[in-house]
C-alpha cells in the first residue's frame, strides 16, 4: 500500500511502471493470432485514449476518488511511433485548479496483446497540492 504523499512544487511524486498482457496468454515461441494482436491497441483506444470513464488507473486526490472527477480534467494525448514495432501514447490529465498532473505513458507492441505504461505524478502549480493516497496503476475488474 502506498502511503500518503504531499506533491511538493515541481516535485516527481510518483512512478510506477505496469505491464498488462491482453488476450490469451501465449507459450514462448508461439505468435499471437490476428485478433489478440488488435487486442492491445483496442484496448488502449477503448480505456485510455477515448473518452472514457473507464481509465485504468486510480487515486484520492483531496479526499476524492479519481473515478469521480478524472473525466472531468482537460486531457492532452499524442501518438509517436518508437520503432517498426512500438507506438507511444502519452495522455495527460491536469487539474485546472491546482495544476497536478497525471500522465501517463502508454507503449504498445505491434504483433502483441501486450500494453504496458508508467504513471507519472507532477504538481504543476504554484502552491502544494491536496493530499494524494491509494496512487493505484493498475484497477481495473477482469472477468473469469
Amino acid at each position: 500500500m502506498i502511503k500518503p504523499l504531499q506533491i511538493q512544487h515541481r516535485c516527481l511524486a510518483a512512478r510506477f511502471v505496469v505491464a498488462l498482457s491482453l488476450g490469451l496468454l501465449f507459450l514462448s515461441g508461439l505468435r499471437a493470432g490476428a485478433a489478440e494482436t488488435l487486442a492491445g491497441e483496442q484496448w488502449l483506444q477503448a480505456h485510455f485514449l477515448a473518452d472514457s470513464t473507464a481509465v485504468p488507473l486510480s487515486f484520492v486526490y483531496g479526499l476524492k476518488s479519481s473515478r469521480t472527477f478524472l473525466a472531468e480534467w482537460p486531457k492532452k494525448s499524442a501518438t509517436a511511433p518508437l520503432d517498426g514495432e512500438r507506438t507511444q501514447h502519452t495522455i495527460t490529465w491536469t487539474d485546472p485548479a491546482t495544476g497536478l498532473e497525471i500522465r501517463v505513458v502508454a507503449t504498445a507492441i505491434r504483433h502483441s496483446p501486450v500494453v504496458e505504461w508508467i504513471v507519472y505524478v507532477r504538481n504543476g502549480g504554484q502552491a502544494d497540492s491536496p493530499m494524494l493516497d491509494d496512487l493505484q496503476p493498475l484497477d481495473l475488474s477482469v472477468p473469469v
